[in-house]
Order: structure tokens, then C-alpha cells, then sequence
């Protein structure tokens, strides 16, 4: 049951190339999950199980020095707990994490929590991100996108097709707007999760199990509807889509 992270990227034909290993110094014997990256593609937060852990599953972060990885290092105790703390999205600036945890004092199972750096850059203790998005049942796979104000995220339990279905919310100063479903055919009776938008707001990407064939995922992508798109487009900022191509 060994999980890795691996790279693919494009080549010239716009092809995916196989995926090889991100590095020997994340990947271990343990089990190496969902992960989230900076703007600048040098600072990696990522899930480890069964290694180094206060819990189940803890979140690591690793910064590429040169063309390599650092020895990864537990986030603490302020962000991690006894229990099971993974599938971390970081905000384009690098100041805010969303993860998801199944901690005492949540809402539900598993619930999005969320943690921002101090003023010397340290991870402060996380909260909760509060029953306007997680419920008494089961939210997963958070995704702030680059504009820091659309929160994207699957659910078990707002109305939605069955099983997991994409959702996204919207920060306001100080609270998240009601989520909303994005629909068919994005959602189904099957389950959807891990929705990542890419920097222009124009296509997405995200995994779907298939029902009828057990412990079977796949990735897919998706170009997002033009209403969607200009509604990104109009929260991105200058700055972020600088981060986002530099």
C-alpha cells in the first residue's frame, strides 16, 4: 500500500510524458499523498502516513534548493493533530493552508480547517473553517484558487447527484458565501474530488472514482463554462498571475 509523489510534464506535442518520482528524499517507504505548491513551484506541502507523525497522517513541507528537495519537515503541532491531517492547497501567496481533518472539535467526519502564517512566518494554530462549508458529514480535497477567494471542495452532504460532488464558495471579509454545486455534467452519481483550476480560471483538473470498478480513479481535466471563467478571471489579480507564470 505504498503511495509516491510523481511528476508528468508536457512535452513539445503537448503530450503528458510518463510520471517519474519527485524526488528520493520525499518518497520513502511510507506512504506519500496529496500535496499542494507554491506559486514560484519551490515550496511543497504534502501528506505523509505512517512516518514521523502525531497522528494517522501529518503535513510536511520540503523547499527545492537548486534542482533538489529538502529533507521534509513536520508542519508541528499547531497545524497537525492526533488524528488525521492531509490534502493541504496553499494560496498563491504562500500565507494561507487549507487541509482537510477528521480532529476532535470539528463539525463533522472530516472537515476543512485552515492555518496563516505570523508575521515571522510561522504557521499559527488552526481553525476550522466553520459551518458555512463543512457539515456534520464529510468535506474534502480543499483548493483555494490563485484569486484567494474561490474555495473549491467536495461533499457528501450539501444537495448534490450522490456521493462526492464539487462544490465552491466564496470568501467574503469574513465569512464564505453559501457553497454551490458546479453541476452536470461535472458531478455525478459517482464520486468527484480533488478539483485544482489553473491559474487563468479556463480549465480544471480532478479525479473521479468509477462506480462499477472497485478502488479505480482516474484523473480528468475539463475546460470550465465561460461563466465560470470570467468570474475568475475578474478576481485574479495582477500580482497572482505573475506568481502563477513566473
Amino acid at each position: 500500500d505504498d503511495e509516491d509523489l510523481v511528476i508528468s510534464v508536457k512535452n513539445k506535442a503537448g503530450q503528458w510524458t510518463p510520471p517519474v518520482s519527485i524526488s528520493e528524499k520525499i518518497n520513502s517507504t511510507a506512504r506519500e499523498g496529496a500535496c499542494t505548491i507554491s506559486a514560484d513551484g519551490r515550496y511543497l506541502i504534502f501528506t505523509l502516513c505512517g512516518a514521523k507523525t502525531y497522528g494517522r497522517c501529518d503535513l510536511f513541507e520540503s523547499r527545492k534548493v537548486g534542482d533538489g528537495w529538502s529533507t521534509p519537515v513536520n508542519l508541528g503541532p499547531l497545524v497537525n493533530g492526533s488524528s488525521w491531517d492531509v490534502q493541504p492547497s496553499l494560496s498563491a501567496d504562500g500565507q494561507e493552508l487549507y487541509f482537510v481533518s477528521d480532529r476532535k472539535g470539528g463539525i463533522g467526519g472530516s472537515d476543512i480547517w485552515y492555518s496563516r502564517k505570523d508575521s515571522v512566518g510561522r504557521w499559527k494554530k488552526a481553525q476550522n473553517l466553520g459551518s458555512a462549508v463543512n457539515t456534520k458529514y464529510d468535506e474534502l480535497s480543499p483548493f483555494i484558487h490563485v484569486n484567494n477567494r474561490n474555495l473549491y471542495f467536495s461533499s457528501n452532504a450539501h444537495p448534490g447527484f450522490g456521493g462526492l460532488d464539487i462544490f465552491v464558495t466564496e470568501k467574503k471579509e469574513k465569512s464564505w458565501t453559501t457553497p454551490q454545486n458546479m453541476g452536470s455534467p461535472l458531478n455525478n452519481h459517482e464520486d468527484q474530488f480533488a478539483f485544482y483550476v489553473t491559474s487563468d480560471g479556463k480549465r480544471a483538473y480532478y479525479s473521479k472514482d468509477e462506480a462499477e470498478k472497485k478502488n479505480f480513479t482516474k484523473i480528468f481535466s475539463t475546460v470550465l463554462p465561460a461563466q465560470v471563467q470570467r468570474s475568475e478571471e475578474r478576481r485574479v489579480g495582477k500580482e497572482c498571475l505573475r506568481l502563477c507564470r513566473s
